[in-house]
C-alpha cells in the first residue's frame, strides 16, 4: 500500500528532474551564446590594441582567433590587411583588404552594430583606398572618403 502513495510523489519528482535539467540546459546555451559574443568583442579590442602597441604577432593572433570566430566578418580582414601593411607586404595586404570589401558588399556580416547605408559607403570608400596603395594615416583616409561622399551626395 505505501508504494502506491509514493507513485505520485515519485513522477511529481521525475517531472521535476526532467523540467529542471531542460531548463539547465537552456541557460548553458545561453551563457555559451553571450561568452561567444562577449569573447568576439574581447578579441576585436586585443587585436586593436596590440596593433596600436606595435605588438604585430599579438595582434595577428587575436585577429587570426577573431576570423575563426566570425569568418564573414570584414573587420578581421581589415585588421589583418594594416598588419600586412606594417609588415611591407603590400600585395598581401590587398588580398586581405579585398577580403574585407567582400564580406563588407555582400551584407554577411555579423557585427553586433549593423551599418546604417552611409557608414558601408565610408567604410567601401577607407578599404578601396587602402587597396588602391595609399599609404595615409587611417585618420586621412576617412576624411578623404567624407570629402568623396560629401561631393556625390
Amino acid at each position: 500500500m505505501n508504494n502506491k502513495r509514493n507513485v505520485p510523489l515519485i513522477i511529481s519528482v521525475i517531472v521535476a528532474f526532467c523540467v529542471g535539467l531542460l531548463l539547465g540546459i537552456g541557460l548553458i546555451n545561453h551563457i555559451q551564446k553571450n561568452s561567444t559574443k562577449v569573447n568576439i568583442v574581447g578579441l576585436r579590442l586585443a587585436a586593436t590594441q596590440f596593433l596600436s602597441q606595435g605588438k604585430l604577432d599579438e595582434a595577428t593572433l587575436a585577429i587570426m582567433n577573431l576570423i575563426v570566430a566570425e569568418p564573414d566578418n570584414y573587420t578581421g580582414y581589415l585588421l589583418l590587411g594594416d598588419i600586412y601593411l606594417k609588415q611591407n607586404s603590400p600585395a598581401l595586404a590587398k588580398l586581405t583588404y579585398q577580403k574585407a570589401l567582400a564580406r563588407l558588399k555582400n551584407g554577411k556580416d555579423s557585427t553586433f552594430f549593423s551599418l546604417s547605408a552611409n557608414q558601408k559607403k565610408l567604410q567601401q570608400c577607407v578599404i578601396n583606398a587602402k587597396i588602391q596603395g595609399q599609404q595615409l594615416d587611417d585618420i586621412l583616409i576617412m576624411n578623404n572618403c567624407v570629402n568623396q561622399l560629401e561631393k556625390q551626395a
